[in-house]
């Protein structure tokens, strides 16, 4: 993808690879970035929408703190559940 970018922008692209907490380490590194415009995040759903519903301890907010800029691709979501008679109500019971 950087070399992509590069080819087209014309522009030196630094690709930097942070892994673990399912993209949440990266998304929180992009939101408390300085915003030049330049430093962008490829995420899934689970960053923007189902961490925050999931987790209460994140240190930032993705509604708040990222700016969507457009859809790359598109990602299955799957909601589980504990076993047949199992019917959650709320996104906590899921766990």
């Amino acid at each position: 993808m950087g070399q992509k970018l590069r080819a087209r922008l014309g522009w030196t692209i630094i690709v930097e690879n942070r892994g673990g907490a399912n993209g949440m380490i990266a998304a929180e590194a992009v939101a408390k970035s300085r915003p030049d415009g330049r430093t962008i995040l490829v995420s899934t759903p689970a960053n923007n929408y189902i961490g925050p519903e999931l987790r209460k301890d994140m240190r930032f907010n993705p509604a708040r703190d990222l700016a969507q800029v457009t859809l790359a691709g598109v990602t299955p979501i799957v909601l589980p559940r504990r076993g047949p008679d199992h019917r959650p109500t709320k996104w906590r019971s899921l766990r």
